[in-house]
């Protein structure tokens, strides 16, 4: 059998996964749902923690250039970022 053509766009992606799971047995079906579910969740985590790491920088350069003594006004533009992030920091 050979490949699907669109298997790379996430439309037909998600519907070659579905007529897959439904020719699991139940019990097969769970373990894939409890995987999937694992999975989704480090993704999740992943993206939290990335999200986090950038929010963290981000006050520190803010708190680094009002050392500096660059306005908040300064900051917000020069860091594409609202003013009252600045401001909060």
């Amino acid at each position: 059998m050979g490949t699907i053509e669109f298997k790379n766009q996430e439309v037909f992606e998600r519907l070659w996964n579905l007529s897959n799971c439904s020719m699991l047995s139940i019990e097969e079906r769970r373990k894939y749902e409890r995987s999937l579910k694992g999975y989704r969740d480090y993704v999740n985590q992943l993206d939290f923690a990335k999200a986090e790491g950038r929010a963290e920088e981000r006050s520190f350069m803010i708190s680094m250039l009002k050392k500096k003594g660059m306005s908040d006004e300064e900051i917000a533009y020069y860091l594409d970022i609202d003013i009252e992030e600045v401001k909060s920091v």
